[in-house]
């Protein structure tokens, strides 16, 4: 049964037609990756979805998205890579977002799962071994969406 307003279909419970792939627009790769970690006493839910030209990690505590940062690395034209971070919403003056940001794509070029990211970060994160925690999670979230050879 499907709910319309001027002709929209809002939702069905039976589609009538698979859903249909839009070249250009990002897709799924693979199936998301869910977690909760108990850190410092709160429980940090922790999800990674992999998508074809990015991914989006969203770790929070509180039900939010919190800040919101996008990360990635570049090339120089002399070799050398470059992290660039950037805060799309929040505050500007709390470091710590982006610097989880970066920290994320390090790791991940470390492990050979170079992608840009798209962080959501509703926690609070107040120490090295926050940071820590918080990368290690995210990179079994990787690992366990990489794309599989066939």
């Amino acid at each position: 049964m499907s709910e319309s307003i001027a002709g929209l279909r809002l939702c069905e419970d039976t589609p009538s037609q698979p859903p249909q792939v839009i070249p250009g627009c990002p897709t799924l790769d693979k199936q998301t990756y869910e977690t909760h970690v108990d850190v410092n006493g709160t429980t940090w839910y922790i999800l990674v979805a992999r998508y074809s030209n990015r991914a989006l990690v969203v770790v929070s505590s509180r039900g939010t998205f919190g800040s919101i940062v996008q990360a990635q690395k570049h090339t120089s034209l002399r070799g050398g890579l470059t992290y660039d971070t950037r805060m799309v919403l929040g505050n500007r003056n709390d470091e710590m977002p982006e610097l989880c940001a970066r920290m994320i794509v390090e790791a991940m070029e470390a492990h050979g799962a170079s992608m840009p990211i798209v962080l959501c970060l509703g926690v609070p994160v107040k120490s090295r071994a926050d940071v820590s925690t918080l990368v290690e999670h995210v990179l079994k979230g990787f690992q366990s969406t990489a794309p599989t050879s066939s």
